[in-house]
């Protein structure tokens, strides 16, 4: 696959799993999906990079709810 179809089927499984497809184009990401292993092997590998990255920020959030928790409970 060339870097420029990669780059294209990216944003636009991308915009897929935000939601921002017409009915028409979500249509054909999903036949794709199902025609084309290579289309869905990208398509789970951004899942999962969306997950991590998600998941990865809420760790970020975390850790500075509690650092400020231990804040506060040493300030009393």
């Amino acid at each position: 696959m060339s870097d420029e179809k990669e780059m294209r089927d990216l944003a636009l499984l991308e915009a897929y799993i935000l939601g921002d497809l017409t009915p028409d184009k979500n249509a054909l990401v999903e036949q794709r999906l199902q025609r084309e292993e290579s289309f869905m092997r990208l398509f789970e590998t951004l899942k999962h990079l969306n997950t991590a990255t998600r998941l990865s920020h809420l760790a970020r959030k975390r850790d500075a709810l509690q650092n400020l928790e231990r804040q506060i409970s040493e300030e009393e």
